[in-house]
């Protein structure tokens, strides 16, 4: 794909501040779509053209998209009311498909969720969260717009909310993990992610295809925590001794003051297959221990 213009919506986010760091290494020219001045000049910063978009607006969007060879669709919450939920996933997801449609971008790039597809089928994925992401892939195969789906587990890595809340738990010395805290998960870099995308972006792999955006090992949330605090401790040189506090699903919400759908993400026990993402899109797994070295060493230079 000769055309290096990218556009992204949910810019200044964590992954799409990764993104355009990324793509900007590999010489693409990148619009971004905020709704804040603040946000515009952030990204402005990481070397993206900043496109201000204060409501979800035809013309801004098909503005900001014009030239692009692909979109990277990255608005999504976690947290809010129904009507908020449809709104930011399934009429944005709409918004994004007409206006790329209209001036003619070569493929959409969406971020869903791993397990969407049991909207209906698990107790966990009977929410707002999974039901509005699985209502936005449906209107995906509606367009004439190539478009490719990423369901991802955790992202994490540098400055990202998660392991921002982990450093905050090992500081106090105390951190609070949902249920058992033994449900399978496949956490994934976020340089991994990016790299995805970008592949994705230059049109490698299917068109109108869907797929896990699922890390190189499987782990659980115990694990993961407890590499987070070994690394640590390795790092600062310390013998740095943190409580894990398991609180029972029943009463999470209440005791961490934390949404249903929030909840209900750490209960999904989905396993997705990465080999896609290797053998169409090129990319190369980072191990999770070194991921995860590399992030709390960037968190260190923060």
């Amino acid at each position: 794909m000769e055309n290096r213009v990218l556009g992204i919506t949910g810019a200044n986010g964590f992954i799409g501040a990764n993104l355009i760091v990324e793509a900007r290494k590999q010489n693409w020219h990148v619009k971004g779509i905020v709704r804040r001045q603040e946000s515009a000049d952030y990204i402005k910063k990481l070397g993206a053209d900043p496109f201000i978009s204060k409501h979800l607006e035809y013309p801004g969007y098909r503005e900001a998209f014009k030239d692009c060879a692909a979109v990277v669709h990255l608005i999504g919450i976690i947290d809010g009311s129904s009507q908020e939920f449809h709104k930011i996933h399934v009429d944005a997801t709409r918004l994004v498909l007409e206006s790329a449609e209209s001036v003619g971008v070569s493929r959409v790039i969406f971020v869903s969720g791993l397990g969407v597809d049991y909207f209906g089928k698990a107790e966990w994925a009977n929410n707002d969260y999974f039901g509005s992401k699985w209502e936005a892939e449906q209107l995906l195969p509606k367009y004439s717009v190539p478009f490719v789906s990423f369901r991802p587990s955790y992202i994490f890595g540098p400055e990202s909310y998660w392991f921002e809340s982990l450093f905050r738990g090992i500081q106090k010395a105390y951190i609070n993990i949902i249920g058992d805290g033994l449900v399978p998960m496949q956490p994934i870099y976020v340089k991994d992610v990016t790299s995805c995308f970008l592949s994705a972006a230059q049109g490698l792999g299917k068109d109108n295809a869907y797929y896990d955006l699922v890390g190189p090992e499987v782990t659980n949330m115990s694990e993961m925590v407890n590499k987070v605090i070994y690394f640590y401790n390795k790092i600062r040189k310390t013998s740095h001794k943190v409580t894990l506090h398991h609180i029972p699903y029943t009463e999470v919400t209440k005791k961490l003051n934390i949404s249903i759908e929030k909840a209900s993400v750490s209960q999904c026990d989905v396993l997705g297959d990465n080999t896609p993402l290797k053998t169409e899109l090129g990319v190369i797994m980072t191990p999770l221990d070194f991921a995860i070295d590399e992030t709390i060493q960037n968190f260190m230079l923060l």
